[in-house]
């Protein structure tokens, strides 16, 4: 079936009054045909904001409770991994981390350059992980039909995950070169606007390796002929999510119930709109390397 073709690619397409998103029956929304990853690179693709929206609500229909709380026990469980490496690190060089969240004078790191390194080394675990989660659940909640070998995709491309998150907060460890006091802020910006830079350019790695199977030099290469192609989307959602997140915090922050995982599904329909999806079969039976 092409591509192209709406009911291929979406063999329900939900009436926007269907998916909860309207009240009045002349109000519809069919979903978008899946996208096309060569057609993106060619940037013969543009993804619609608007689209992108409407898909992850009509998904979020029916699966709060479940979204939630596994969003909540991911986050939970990648602070508490860092806040406990953290501890023992400082522990390592002798400080006490309940002593310096209590007296509040610090923010607690290690003093030493090469326990500090050990530290930036061993946070990217939790975020990998944590990304790991979201994208894999954004992706699997997202796929319209049968459901994709997602888990065994996720195990799979966990290392490959790691090793970029490393790549990304390489940046960070030039703030451990020690300079000149009066550079201390140049220092900081710089290491600021590199680590972002870093950041968008490898924004499509996680789906690339969990979707695709590319291995790690083709996916963050593939992400950076990308990213170019998608800024703008990317900027509007960036900021739409800024702007929900704000107004979530409002009201003891109850929003979060709808909007936390109506921002994780966006990823994904972000995805399958400029993409499509493969279900993780790509990782599932090997991959590329």
């Amino acid at each position: 079936m092409s591509p192209t073709d709406p009911q291929a690619q979406n063999p329900y397409a939900p009436p926007t009054s269907d998916a909860g998103m309207s009240s009045g029956p002349s109000s519809s929304w069919t979903r978008p045909p899946a996208g096309d990853l060569d057609a993106a690179l060619r940037g013969e693709l543009r993804l619609r904001l608007g689209d992108i929206f409407r898909e992850a609500w009509a998904a979020l229909s029916g699966n709060k409770l479940y979204l939630n709380l596994t969003i909540w026990a991911s986050l939970l469980a990648s602070t508490a991994i860092s806040i406990g490496g953290l501890a023992l690190v400082l522990a390592a060089e002798g400080q006490n981390f309940i002593q310096m969240i209590q007296s509040g004078q610090q923010q607690p790191a290690p003093t030493s350059p090469l326990l500090a390194l050990i530290w930036t080394l061993f946070s990217t675990l939790p975020g990998a992980a944590f990304s790991l989660v979201m994208w894999g659940l954004a992706l699997r909640r997202i796929e319209a039909g049968p459901r994709g070998p997602w888990a065994a995709a996720a195990l799979h491309a966990l290392p490959r995950l790691l090793a970029l998150r490393l790549i990304e907060t390489s940046p960070s460890l030039l703030a451990l070169v020690p300079v000149r006091p009066e550079l201390t802020m140049m220092q900081t910006l710089f290491v600021g606007a590199l680590s972002t830079a870093v950041w968008v350019a490898l924004v499509w790695t996680t789906p690339l390796v969990i979707d695709r199977g590319m291995g790690i030099f083709d996916a963050a290469t593939t992400s950076m002929r990308l990213v170019p192609r998608t800024i703008l989307p990317l900027i509007g959602l960036g900021i739409v999510w800024t702007l929900v997140y704000f107004l979530s915090s409002l009201a003891c922050f109850i929003g979060f119930i709808w909007t936390l995982p109506w921002i994780i599904l966006t990823l994904g329909a972000a995805w399958r709109q400029l993409a499509g999806l493969q279900g993780g079969v790509g990782v599932a039976s090997g991959g590329a390397g």
